[in-house]
C-alpha cells in the first residue's frame, strides 16, 4: 500500500495509542482560535466522531465541555481511543487555565483519505466517485464521505 512505519523504539508517531498519547513536542506554541479548533476536532475524533461534519464535531466538544473537563470517567471510557482523549484533555485542561499563555505541544494525528481510489477518479473525471472519496469542494458542515461504507 505505499506506507511506511517507523521501526525501533516503543515511542514513535506511528506506536501504540498509548505511545502516542504520551508524544509531545519539545516546543509548542500559543493555541489561536483555529489551533483550539483543531484541538477540539481532535478530542472529538479520539472520541469516535470522526465521521460527523467538523461543525459537529466543534459542538459536541462544547456540549461536553464542562464533563470533559471534569474527567469524567463516564465519558473518556467510551471513548474508541482512550489514551489519546486523556491527551486531549490535559492539553485543553492547560489551555482552559490560562488561555492566553498555555503553551500547546500535543502532537495533532490525522487521517487522510488520500487514496488510489482518488488518483483514479480524477484521472477519469468521475464526479460521483470523486464525491464519495473527499474530492470535491465541501465545507465545515458537511459529513465527510466514506467509500468503505459506501462500498
Amino acid at each position: 500500500r505505499g506506507r511506511v512505519y517507523c521501526q525501533g523504539g516503543e515511542l514513535n508517531s506511528q506506536g501504540s495509542e498509548l505511545a502516542r498519547s504520551l508524544l509531545l513536542f519539545k516546543k509548542g506554541n500559543v493555541l489561536s482560535e483555529n489551533g483550539l479548533n483543531s484541538l477540539k476536532v481532535y478530542g472529538a475524533n479520539a472520541f469516535g466522531l470522526n465521521k460527523l461534519s467538523i461543525t459537529k464535531r466543534l459542538e459536541w466538544v462544547d456540549q461536553y465541555f464542562s464533563e470533559i473537563l471534569d474527567l469524567n470517567p463516564g465519558l473518556w471510557r467510551k471513548a474508541d481511543e482512550p489514551m489519546l482523549f486523556l491527551a486531549f484533555y490535559f492539553e485543553l485542561q492547560g489551555y482552559n487555565k490560562d488561555p492566553l499563555n498555555f503553551i500547546f505541544r500535543l502532537p495533532i494525528y490525522l487521517d487522510a483519505t488520500c487514496n488510489g481510489v482518488q488518483h483514479l477518479a480524477a484521472m477519469v473525471s468521475d464526479f460521483d466517485l470523486a464525491s464519495k472519496v473527499n474530492l470535491v469542494e465541501s465545507d465545515m458542515k458537511d459529513d465527510p464521505n466514506d467509500l468503505y461504507t459506501v462500498v
